[in-house]
């Protein structure tokens, strides 16, 4: 069931490198003192802010462990989800404000500072658990599993980019931002629900030895997250 909020979240995320470059080249002001920023160099800002946003979290999960404060993984998981919202509400809301004219850059980078902070508290957080949930016979095909959430993620990805030419750039992302704001209500619902199912599978763990699996997770995760992003011309 946690799957379901991952599976919505690539499912918006991808858009990113797909969709976005395409929304970007037209809408976005790339001037800067009148240096026209290239498109491409918003790929290199997402590479950049997925390594930043993973080590900063992962060092941030480890000093609530140590003062016994650490969130719960459906919490970390519903808070990356808010993350993923709340820059898909940035490119939505400067599209409504700019209208005819040009959304600010800032809007742009704003959108890959939040959405790649989220992949630490989402992909990591997912990853992470079911690599220690799942029973060892299981451990394979589990993970196996999780990494069909990036497949059906990138069909979702597909299909809400048929809509762009039907809808206003506004509307898109706002839509966008609404299935994650979905992906949160779900989480929200079904999350004490999860707690409970999961908290055999980890109730022997103690929060240092948790963090310590989350952050072997974390470091693999940018590698495996750029293996599974889709490619842009």
């Amino acid at each position: 069931m946690l799957l379901v909020a991952q599976l919505l979240n690539v499912g918006t995320y991808n858009q990113a490198f797909n969709i976005y470059p395409v929304w970007a080249k037209a809408h976005v002001d790339l001037d800067i003192l009148g240096f026209q920023v290239p498109v491409t160099w918003f790929s290199t800002l997402d590479g950049i802010f997925t390594i930043l946003g993973t080590a900063v979290s992962v060092r941030f999960w480890a000093m609530l462990a140590k003062r016994g404060r650490e969130p719960g993984d459906v919490l970390r998981a519903t808070i990356g989800c808010g993350m993923t919202g709340v820059g898909f509400l940035i490119l939505g809301l400067a599209s409504a404000a700019a209208g005819a004219g040009k959304v600010p850059i800032l809007a742009g980078v704003g959108f890959f500072l939040f959405a790649d902070f989220a992949l630490a508290w989402v992909d990591v957080v997912v990853m992470s658990l079911v690599s220690r949930a799942a029973p060892p016979a299981w451990s394979t095909t589990m993970m196996g599993v999780f990494y069909l959430s990036y497949a059906g993620g990138n069909f979702i990805v597909g299909g809400l980019g048929t809509l762009y030419e039907r809808m206003t750039p506004a509307a898109f992302w706002l839509t966008h931002a609404a299935i994650a704001g979905f992906s949160v209500v779900y989480l929200l619902l079904l999350g004490r629900w999860l707690k409970s199912v999961l908290a055999p599978a980890a109730g022997a763990e103690t929060a240092q030895t948790l963090a310590a699996a989350d952050e072997a997770a974390a470091l693999e995760a940018p590698s495996k997250l750029a293996e599974e992003r889709p490619i842009t011309p």
